[in-house]
């Protein structure tokens, strides 16, 4: 069959394009728009996605870098400064694993607690990610001021990561 849904394109196209699997030019896109009426949009961003964010964090505990737990503090400082949209666009993929769980959990809490700051529902991957309680994580032994200083969303996602850590400088 040489044409799909009246848009001029194969189904071979069509199914590289569903799966992931090929190369779909421009034009074969420009296609498809068409046919559905579709407008692409390309909105201006300097916030990371969550992916891009899950993948650094990894690479940097590969590397050993003593500096992973500015990622996740400068992400937070990016969800404050970012737009709705934005902020949309760039946490509604679930992360790959960064190899830790508490890295997880705490990438997936910062999340869920921008989005209650909104007063909306967070993207479910975020709710779902935790990790279990306690002191030694992200690098650190938290003591018991603070788990104290910790926002409580924060908390129920099994991290301690004190608001005066999440200030910047």
């Amino acid at each position: 069959m040489d044409d799909h849904g009246g848009a001029g394109v194969s189904e071979t196209d069509v199914s590289a394009l569903e799966s992931g699997s090929g190369q779909v030019s421009t034009r074969t896109l420009d296609a498809i728009n068409n046919a559905l009426g579709i407008r692409p949009v390309a909105l201006p961003r300097y916030l990371s996605t969550t992916v891009e964010v899950a993948l650094d964090i990894r690479d940097q505990l590969r590397d050993g870098s003593p500096d992973v737990l500015r990622v996740l503090i400068q992400f937070s400082d990016d969800l404050a400064r970012a737009s709705f949209i934005e902020t949309c666009v760039a946490t509604i993929t679930p992360p790959m694993t960064t190899g830790d769980s508490h890295f997880d959990a705490a990438l997936a809490a910062l999340v869920h607690r921008h989005f209650a700051g909104l007063g909306i529902d967070p993207p479910q991957w975020a709710l779902a990610t935790r990790a279990p309680a306690v002191f030694s994580s992200l690098g650190y032994d938290w003591d018991e001021h603070d788990r104290d200083d910790t926002d409580p969303i924060i908390l129920e996602h099994g991290v301690i990561l004190p608001n005066q850590t999440l200030r910047s400088s």
